[in-house]
């Protein structure tokens, strides 16, 4: 299992969770949706984590798309800290709904991105030049597919896979329910399965485009 931290980086409380150093491959930054925490995610996380991927998810309170910039700005400065104190290693972006949205705004700055049901503002000509997976649920109230994860898809001007889960509401990829499922219904994606499911579909791929291998080298940043 990985090793669970938490850190205190710039003012923020950031979930850091770190394979065994035989293992390192590589960064995952990990952004939260509006209103909820990096723990919400844990179970989705751990999986990313056991296969090589250091895992750091910054807590904020984001609340309107309008923060996006500012968020982004302190996500990367962030990373840049833990780097400092664990090595160097390439790094994908990641993020569920708002999240999805920050990171997509410094998406740039990674080798790749994984985006769940991402939230885009509407009237955004928001595009992506770095491969992208998208989750989107077909029970997704808040971010329905057709207005936030197709539009990015079909300007996306790089590799780009999308999985379409039709049982998923906007929340499933979370430990549990909360009140944004409440109002579409929670289908039974408690079990191992599911998590297993997207946590190994971020896996494979990840391991596609972060070329690191092996424990990340020591800098002193």
């Amino acid at each position: 299992m990985p090793t669970l931290l938490t850190l205190h980086l710039l003012g923020r409380d950031v979930i850091v969770m770190l394979p065994p150093d035989s293992l390192r491959k590589g960064y995952f930054l990990f952004l939260h949706g509006s209103l909820l925490s990096p723990r919400d995610y844990t179970r989705y996380l751990e999986i990313v984590a056991r296969d090589g991927y250091v895992v750091v998810a910054p807590a904020y309170n984001m609340h309107v798309f309008a923060d996006a910039g500012r968020y982004g700005s302190e996500a990367l400065a962030i990373l840049d800290s833990v780097r400092a104190i664990y090595g160097d290693g390439e790094a994908c972006v990641g993020g569920h709904s708002m999240g999805a949205y920050v990171g997509l705004r410094i998406s740039d700055r990674f080798k790749c991105a994984v985006f769940l049901s991402l939230y885009l503002p509407f009237g955004s000509v928001d595009s992506i030049r770095i491969p992208v997976l998208l989750f989107s649920g077909g029970r997704d109230v808040l971010t329905p597919y057709p207005f936030h994860q197709r539009p990015l898809f079909e300007r996306a001007t790089s590799d780009r896979a999308m999985v379409l889960i039709p049982e998923a509401t906007h929340n499933a990829y979370l430990n549990g329910p909360v009140w944004g499922d409440f109002m579409a219904g929670w289908p039974p994606f408690g079990q191992r399965r599911f998590y297993d499911y997207i946590g190994k579909a971020t896996v494979r791929f990840l391991n596609g485009y972060l070329t690191s291998r092996g424990r990340p080298r020591a800098t002193g940043r």
